[in-house]
């Protein structure tokens, strides 16, 4: 496997724990105009698999958990 299908291939799963749909990703960066260097807030950010992502592609993302369990699960991971 090249590099490149490895990359592709570690994205689509990286991706797909955030929960986020690739047409809904798409809309984000595309329609809104988030690239490296924007800043992200996600509200209920669960686990914190969407600011991990986010943060990978080099948008400067943080997150806001809903309880006390999400954010120690989220600082752990």
């Amino acid at each position: 496997m090249s590099w490149l299908q490895w990359l592709q291939s570690e994205s689509a799963v990286r991706l797909a724990q955030t929960g986020l749909s690739r047409r809904v990703l798409k809309h984000l960066i595309v329609d809104h105009e988030i690239g490296v260097g924007s800043r992200v807030l996600d509200f209920g950010c669960g686990g914190g698999e969407l600011v991990r992502f986010l943060d990978e592609l080099g948008i400067k993302a943080a997150g806001v958990a809903s309880s006390a369990d999400e954010l120690q699960t989220a600082r752990g991971a």
